[in-house]
């Protein structure tokens, strides 16, 4: 799978320029995020890890949703998918699963390829500016400018999670060297993002969230309320329990890169591209910190990979492995 398939099918938010610096048992990373995403949803979970001190209590100086979910928003005078018949949808990339899921929300309503026209646009805000201009009589949103579309009068025709349920959209990516020659500093940011996104899934954190949201985002705080409310209530599995990566969410990406030709059968497993041995080292066997402290979220973390290979056999069909390869720990890019 080549890195410019991963970035149209996955949006990578951590790229392979991570590097560690030691001073006194800090660890500096380069941590780097594509331009269109650095506002968006998607990079609350880190914000909120550097915010709360989750980073820092990791020793950790920074210098992963799940499913991000896209709707299709349309002008006010579009009701139904049937007005779209001949209209222009801006599109991403043809194989971004923002596209795929596009014309698959518009096949199950009854508009096959070739009943609208397509406009390729990369990026939520370029979309976004097309609708605005009227250029564009739909466009695929993420959250939360498909709900500002909204309260201006623009109408949600329908969203991603009607044709594509389970889908890994977002992940963090290390270079395969630097993750085998950096183990702690590689577990040590697992806990950190794990932490976040714990923290993020609390009802009782739920105001707090939607303000640094908002403060991120530049959305409105009752916006990023509703976002939140979108994910959580009830829980649509867009955002992660504690940053775990979702085998089958995997899967259905290289399932859709085979769709689009972009992969040729046979195609790959998905734990080709995946190393859960974070998981295996953040382990509830007892252990610990320099300090003599027990590492914080360690258990959980553990069970939360552990629900990931139940995942991965319920929506694949295909089990994990019985248990994790001995292999040094490391996070391995999709190349």
């Amino acid at each position: 799978m080549s890195v410019r398939m991963l970035a149209a099918a996955t949006a990578v938010l951590c790229v392979g320029s991570i590097g560690p610096a030691h001073s006194q048992g800090k660890i500096t990373l380069r941590y780097g995020e594509i331009a269109n995403s650095a506002r968006g949803v998607s990079a609350v979970a880190i914000n909120i890890a550097q915010r709360k001190g989750f980073l820092q209590r990791e020793g950790i100086d920074v210098g992963g949703s799940a499913n991000q979910v896209y709707s299709l928003i349309a002008k006010p005078e579009i009701k139904s998918f049937d007005d779209l018949k001949g209209k222009m949808v801006g599109m991403s990339l043809a194989v971004d699963t923002i596209s795929i899921a596009s014309r698959l929300l518009l096949e199950k309503h009854g508009l096959k390829e070739g009943a609208y026209r397509t406009r390729e646009l990369v990026g939520t805000p370029v979309r976004a500016d097309c609708l605005s201009k009227g250029e564009c009589d739909a466009v695929p949103l993420g959250q939360p400018d498909d709900i500002l579309f909204v309260r201006k009068g623009y109408n949600k025709l329908g969203d991603s999670l009607e044709v594509i349920p389970v889908l890994q959209f977002s992940v963090i990516a290390a270079r395969r060297d630097w993750a085998q020659a950096n183990p702690e500093a590689a577990t040590r940011l697992a806990r950190a993002v794990g932490g976040a996104y714990k923290f993020m899934r609390d009802k009782a954190n739920r105001d707090e969230v939607a303000t640094l949201a908002a403060e991120m985002t530049g959305a409105p705080i009752e916006v990023m309320r509703a976002v939140l409310a979108f994910y959580y209530e009830p829980d649509r599995g867009v955002m992660p329990k504690q940053g775990e990566i979702d085998m089958a969410g995997v899967a259905k990406v290289i399932e859709l890169l085979g769709r689009t030709g972009e992969l040729k059968a046979p195609l790959p497993s998905a734990e080709r591209f995946v190393d859960l041995q974070v998981g295996k080292v953040c382990s509830p066997h007892g252990a610990k910190r320099n300090a003599g402290t027990a590492v914080p979220h360690c258990a959980s973390l553990h069970a939360g990979y552990e629900q990931v290979r139940a995942n991965q056999a319920r929506f694949t069909g295909v089990p994990m492995k019985s248990r994790l390869p001995s292999s040094m720990p490391q996070w391995r890019r999709m190349s």
